[in-house]
């Protein structure tokens, strides 16, 4: 089953990780995380990053230092972000494998 964020075993097993990935496939995925983020541990999203790549997932990962869980506006602030969503197609999935990148932005 799927844990809640505070459940105190949550992120002690890769398993419900793995099941994840295997139920979304393999669209491209990029990752966003504030690493003070009070509400969802951090260490959530590293590992989606690692069971996504290790599934040879197409899968991108930002970590904000100094960020709390209101990550969304600096990602909506990448200014990559809109020219890579936009170039996604239902078509591309899993033919789009690229070098997973995962990036620790510093805070400005």
């Amino acid at each position: 089953g799927v844990m809640e964020p505070r459940d105190p075993k949550r992120g002690q097993s890769r398993e419900p990780y793995a099941k994840a990935v295997a139920a979304v496939g393999k669209p491209p995925v990029w990752i966003f995380h504030g690493n003070a983020d009070p509400a969802v541990p951090v260490d959530e999203s590293r590992i989606m990053y690692d069971e996504l790549k290790k599934a040879g997932g197409n899968v991108r990962y930002y970590e904000y230092e100094k960020t709390g869980h209101d990550s969304w506006n600096k990602a909506y602030a990448e200014a990559e972000f809109p020219v890579w969503l936009f170039s996604k197609k239902l078509s591309d999935v899993g033919k789009t494998a690229t070098e997973p990148e995962m990036k620790l932005v510093p805070e400005k």
